[in-house]
């Protein structure tokens, strides 16, 4: 059985609970503290538990029975069942920031030090060419980029990427993966993320191949640029969102909100 923390140290994740704190700064944590098992309230890192054997771990094929364990939980580590759950963290509801420029200086700056603040020694970037993975990949000038195709056939990511990449003077290295590689990381994104349905794992196959690359490379992290569109109202339904069925809001800042609250499961054993 694991006995560490992922993520953050003790001294953090203590005075998260302790403080009601959902959001402490950290790029995610999961794993055992003072008896209990922590997942933080966005699920960056992945924790999983079997009720029958009461034991846990970071990776689902060491348990018989796997199961996620939910964002911004704590367990008992001595049973994980149901009954000793508890939810310690939510994502908060920031009021509305009426200065129009002092919320873009604030998002300006929670950005770059999102980029910036991470040390970018074994930092590579997934590269699609487009706004989201361009902005990072220019926090971090001196990470490579990668980008994962099909072979023989040049995708709208890869064509994006090589013109971005060639306009930022920047290393964009090319992953290409066919057939039998997609057969072989079906599989084992499945068992990785929980998911099995077609759209997550199509999502999820180029992030595999880029990583997978980056990793043989030498790098041990991969920044990207997911989760842009949920914080920032980028999807169409939250244009018009009294007129689209795939939200329950009314108004733009209530469709906004709703999105944001399905970042802890679309992020789940995916970090």
């Amino acid at each position: 059985m694991p006995t560490s923390l992922r993520g953050a140290d003790a001294a953090t994740v203590r005075t998260a609970i302790e403080s009601d704190d959902p959001l402490p700064g950290t790029a995610g944590f999961a794993g055992e503290l003072d008896g209990a098992l922590v997942r933080d309230v966005l699920g960056r890192q992945p924790l999983y538990v079997d009720a029958a054997s009461r034991d846990w771990s970071f990776d689902p094929t060491a348990l018989g029975e796997p199961e996620l364990l939910d964002a911004g939980t704590v367990v008992d580590a001595r049973t994980v069942a149901e009954g000793d759950r508890r939810v310690a963290w939510s994502l908060p509801t920031p009021d509305v920031e009426s200065d129009h420029a002092a919320a873009v200086d604030a998002v300006s700056a929670a950005i770059e030090t999102s980029i910036r603040e991470p040390d970018p020694e074994g930092l590579a970037v997934a590269f699609s060419g487009g706004v989201d993975s361009a902005l990072v990949a220019a926090g971090v000038p001196e990470a490579p980029c990668y980008v994962a195709g099909f072979a023989g056939a040049e995708s709208h990511d890869e064509a994006a990427a090589r013109e971005a990449a060639a306009a930022m003077g920047r290393d964009l290295r090319v992953v290409a993966f066919d057939h039998d590689d997609i057969v072989r990381a079906v599989p084992e994104i499945a068992r990785a993320t929980g998911r099995t349905n077609a759209m997550d794992v199509q999502i999820s196959l180029p992030l595999y191949f880029a990583a997978e690359a980056a990793a043989a490379d030498g790098y041990d992290r991969l920044a990207v640029g997911q989760g842009a569109d949920e914080l920032f109202g980028g999807y169409r339904k939250v244009v018009d969102p009294a007129d689209d069925h795939r939200v329950d809001a009314d108004s733009v800042r209530g469709a906004t909100r709703e999105v944001i609250r399905t970042l802890p499961t679309n992020s789940r054993g995916t970090c």
